[in-house]
């Protein structure tokens, strides 16, 4: 091809790893692979005034021969060739991943990203370029990928992409899309080194200081001896649902920082559903034909396996087969998973609740209670927040007994101290559940050491940061001092859980300021003789520096914590598919923020318009439950949750010279028990002007959906000759769902709106 920016010059692309023509026996006899890891390679060829110049421009990982059941039983000589170069102890590196990886290396002569995917290689300067690319059929797969890695690029600054570019120069970084199709980092291979794949320590730092998604990644030092039984239990892993991410797991071995070999180990489950899905969506099987007994004698299922499997597929091959081709097998499976786990003989109108196939055949199901060890302030409630929007089956409790296997992960409320922690263990493991704990403490850079007054497992900065964020509220002040004194000469290396993961709440580069004084940290000990009034004096000069936590960070650990308790428990937490707020847009990175709500009056707005609704549709059982649950969640007090309240609302918009509005909210919009949705009236920014407030059983990002449906009746409310009071009805169609959405017009409230960078 040509590039229009260096006409004489003509680029060649080729990948030549075709693994369909790959033969296990051939391989093994093959004397360039046993020396060398092969793998695909994209070759660019440099032809320039007649020379020609053949540089690697990307590569991706290691070809793994793969290990079945019968190889690693039988240690046959497949299994023999794999093991031929380890030793008696080595270290397993554990990477979930399919067939189909992204690579991204970095060409200095272009100055230009080489990117590959499914044998598809394209070349982008920029996000730009990758429209050069989208034609019908030709690179539509590296075209979506390489979209995803500009959006992390973009996210980066300026010195960071630099440096980016220059570590990628004759070097691959290598990734794949996981079950909610956003890519997973997991290796560098060297294009010119001897040993071309580096070890997973660089990569993990290498990960971590771009601030890109690892992988999921388990590593354990075993031995030979036991390698065939760690074989076993993956290739009898269960796994959330029928999708090529979960189709096995590749294995690496490493001594030390030296590459061994790899291998490739196939999931069972996967393969059952691969042989499902051949009988069920073949055409010869348009009838319904039960004859599991054949289809599953090849794989060894006990009792309870066969007959999930039995049930399963009488069920689909019982839908008549033009009905059940609508659905991808994705789908169908999904859809069976809850219909055999809820013993339904019928395929439901709508599916709350996503039932996993390790759901389905676990006996006992493992469930996850995250408890957070700390002091008020720290930031707890947000990442909470985040969790609940990532992830499926997650709920949040007050209390031991809400704790049941309904939800996979539950996020416990209070903060606690080591004394708490180990009271809400000892009551978490009196239930009749298998209930793993795992504790959340805060991780600071150093511990704040005084020998005249206490040590905390705490940095001073970090505590000074915790009481910065309540510092309006005398009560909370008191409620910090009193929660470090439970702490005082204690530490969190040995914490009453299961297992311990910790946090860095305070973003890193707050901890390296040198922010506080001698006489905060003197008022800071007086507080705990006496009075916290000087403690709070000297404190407020520091309120302008303490700034908003990023919302970058808050994600970035949230997404950390997922991750550690998923490889920590040995659990798959289900994530959900939609993008979320921060994600959904590149080029409107600013939003307008309430500034400082006011929620009593949010609230009793809110509630206002409730009741017009009730008034008029008095026998509505879902708009009567609606007011009930939120009556009783804001003001009888309880933690039940049954409403997120957006922390900080704010809508998308495009940067302005002004930073600072007053405006009016007269409309709101209910979408009955999913969400309440305010309308300020027109700023003149040529957007949806949709602030989500509570959200329940619809993501916050369908709120600007909803706005464009109910955009017409919310502006005639909006006219000034609308009567207050006026109610409008609509029935509309959102996410497979039919909702009725009321919109009401009311006394109007104020609110400020701040402009922000949304990170």
């Amino acid at each position: 091809m040509r590039n229009e920016f260096q006409k004489d010059t003509t680029y060649v692309y080729e990948v030549c790893a075709d693994k369909s023509k790959f033969r296990d026996d051939a391989l093994l006899k093959n004397p360039f692979f046993q020396e060398n890891l092969l793998t695909e390679n994209s070759y660019l060829q440099i032809i320039k005034k007649g020379e020609v110049d053949t540089q690697i421009a990307t590569m991706g990982t290691p070809y793994a021969l793969t290990l079945n059941e019968e190889n690693f039983k039988t240690q046959d000589d497949l299994y023999k060739f794999i093991v031929r170069n380890i030793d008696s102890t080595f270290t397993l590196q554990e990477i979930r991943h399919n067939s189909y990886t992204i690579s991204v290396s970095f060409c200095e002569l272009l100055k230009s990203f080489i990117i590959s995917s499914s044998g598809q290689t394209i070349v982008c300067q920029d996000r730009n370029d990758i429209q050069k690319y989208l034609k019908p059929h030709a690179c539509e797969r590296v075209c979506k990928v390489s979209q995803q890695f500009f959006d992390a690029y973009q996210n980066m600054n300026y010195n960071l992409q630099m440096s980016l570019q220059k570590d990628l120069i004759h070097r691959s970084l290598v990734g794949c899309r996981n079950s909610s199709n956003y890519i997973e980092w997991y290796s560098i291979m060297e294009h010119y080194q001897s040993q071309r794949i580096l070890p997973p320590e660089i990569v993990k730092r290498f990960l971590n200081h771009y601030n890109l998604e690892p992988a999921k990644s388990i590593q354990q030092q075993t031995n030979l001896s036991k390698f065939p039984s760690l074989c076993d239990s993956i290739y009898n892993q269960l796994i959330d649902q029928y999708h090529d991410y979960f189709k096995g797991k590749t294995l690496y071995f490493w001594k030390n920082d030296k590459y061994l070999g790899n291998c490739y180990i196939p999931s069972k489950h996967f393969e059952i559903l691969r042989e499902i899905k051949t009988l069920v969506f073949g055409p010869q099987n348009a009838s319904p034909q039960r004859r599991p007994g054949k289809l599953f004698s090849q794989f060894t299922l006990n009792q309870l396996e066969y007959e999930f499997y039995e049930k399963c597929l009488n069920f689909m091959l019982g839908i008549p087969y033009n009905k059940r081709s609508n659905f991808s097998f994705m789908q169908l499976s999904n859809i069976t998973f809850n219909c055999v786990h809820k013993n339904l003989d019928y395929i439901p109108q709508r599916c709350d609740q996503q039932i996993t196939l390790a759901q389905c055949l676990s006996v006992k199901p493992i469930i996850v209670v995250l408890i957070p060890v700390g002091i008020n302030g720290m930031g707890y409630e947000d990442i909470c927040q985040i969790i609940y929007q990532i992830c499926e089956g997650v709920k949040i409790v007050s209390k031991t007994y809400q704790v049941n296997d309904n939800s996979m992960l539950y996020l416990f409320d209070q903060i606690c101290s080591l004394k708490r922690l180990q009271s809400i263990n000892d009551e978490l493991k009196q239930l009749p559940y298998d209930v793993r704990t795992v504790a959340l403490y805060p991780e600071c850079s150093h511990y704040y050491l005084s020998k005249k007054i206490a040590r905390f497992p705490f940095s001073f900065k970090f505590i000074m940061f915790c009481l910065l964020q309540v510092l309006d509220h005398r009560e909370q002040v008191n409620q910090i001092i009193n929660q470090l004194k439970e702490f005082e000469n204690q530490n969190l290396n040995h914490l009453p859980c299961d297992y311990q993961i910790s946090c860095h709440y305070m973003p890193q580069i707050k901890e390296t300021d040198d922010l506080y004084s001698e006489i905060v940290e003197s008022d800071f000990k007086a507080a705990f003789s006496h009075t916290n009034d000087y403690l709070i004096e000297s404190l407020s000069q520091y309120r302008d520096t303490m700034g908003q936590i990023p919302e970058n960070h808050l994600w970035d650990q949230a997404r950390r914590i997922i991750n550690e308790i998923e490889e920590k428990v040995k659990v798959n937490i289900a994530k959900k598919k939609q993008k979320y707020i921060r994600n959904q847009t590149n080029k409107m990175q600013y939003g307008l923020y309430i500034n400082n709500p006011n929620w009593e009056e949010i609230d009793n707005f809110i509630f206002d318009c409730l009741e017009i609704i009730l008034q008029n549709y008095p026998r509505d059982v879902k708009i009567n439950i609606m007011y009930q649950q939120l009556q009783q969640q804001l003001f009888q007090g309880r933690n039940s949750q049954f409403y997120q309240k957006q922390k900080q609302p704010y809508m998308l918009s495009k940067k302005q010279d002004k930073k600072q509005w007053s405006i009016q909210v007269q409309v709101v919009v209910i979408a009955v028990d999913g969400i309440i949705i305010l309308q300020p009236q027109d700023l003149g920014l040529n957007l949806l002007q949709d602030i989500p407030i509570y959200s329940n059983n619809i993501e916050v990002i369908k709120s600007e959906k909803i706005a464009k449906l109910v955009r017409r009746d919310v502006e005639k409310l909006q006219d000034k000759n609308t009567k207050e009071g006026t109610l409008v009805k609509q029935e509309l169609e959102l996410k497979h769902q039919s909702w009725s959405v009321f919109i009401v017009k009311w006394k109007p409230i104020n609110i400020e709106l701040v402009e922000n960078l949304v990170v």
